[in-house]
């Protein structure tokens, strides 16, 4: 066990922390996991705060869409809460990308959010695991156990069919580490990355998708704030905002950066 472990275990104990710990371990993690996120927030540590949708309205230069649509299912994506999901649905709105790209497909309902949004000639690509990786222990030994348990329970790809979104979404099975991105290059209007979560592939991710990306575009991370098997992916976007801005947003675990300057960085 680390210094950084026990301290953010100090600094979030309390009498409710306790109460629910008994109960479950798992529930108690969680909620010491949103409180040190909010404390985090509030104390000004970490990614600065800035309003993504805000910056895409300023911004975007083509006819943004009035509304928004977000499927009727809103549970069962991995973690993403229905707040961040409705947050991807407006950026996509109002970004009108011609192509989104998604590292971590899961059971696809974040990759349906974004069909669901697409201008008429817009596609979505989603990258995930090949469907046997969970029967190959040696694919997922730099995988955390999270991490782990999520590729052997997933349903790649469940909500695109349930939704009948399958022309407008385009699945790849790959390991993110071996994905060659040349021919995306340039032409990813919107990135999402929320794969494994040690830093190395963050990195990794990060990278592939910058080089993909078009200069007025933007790219979001999911899972930033969390201290513990998390803290991977805090660790790179806080590392990578000492040189390029990148901001989280408030009340959520969603960070997210202007494509141009990570593509610079990146190259």
């Amino acid at each position: 066990m680390t210094f950084r472990t026990i301290r953010n275990g100090m600094a979030g104990l309390n009498l409710c922390a306790l109460r629910i710990m008994v109960r479950s371990t798992e529930d108690g993690r969680a909620y010491l996991s949103h409180c040190l996120r909010r404390y985090d927030e509030l104390s000004g540590r970490g990614l600065r705060h800035k309003d993504a949708v805000a910056y895409i309205r300023e911004t975007c230069q083509s006819k943004a869409a009035e509304r928004a649509t977000l499927p009727t299912h809103l549970e069962g994506g991995g973690g993403i809460a229905p707040a961040e999901l409705a947050i991807l649905a407006v950026a996509t709105a109002l970004l009108q990308p011609r192509k989104v790209f998604e590292i971590g497909t899961f059971t696809g309902l974040t990759t349906s959010t974004f069909a669901l949004n697409l201008p008429p000639q817009g596609s979505v690509y989603t990258m995930d695991l090949p469907l046997d990786a969970a029967s190959g222990s040696a694919e997922l030994t730099n995988y955390i156990p999270s991490d782990v348990a999520l590729v052997r329970n997933r349903r790649v790809g469940y909500f695109v069919h349930v939704l009948g979104l399958q022309e407008r979404c385009h699945q790849i099975l790959c390991d993110s580490k071996t994905f060659d991105p040349t021919p995306h290059a340039g032409s990813v209007d919107l990135g999402f990355v929320d794969g494994a979560h040690t830093y190395e592939y963050v990195k990794n991710d990060t990278e592939k998708m910058a080089a993909m990306m078009t200069e007025d575009g933007v790219v979001f991370w999911h899972d930033y704030g969390g201290q513990g098997s998390f803290r991977g992916v805090a660790e790179y976007l806080e590392s990578l905002a000492r040189r390029i801005p990148v901001y989280r947003i408030e009340g959520t675990t969603l960070a997210w950066a202007p494509a141009k300057p990570l593509i610079k960085h990146c190259a």
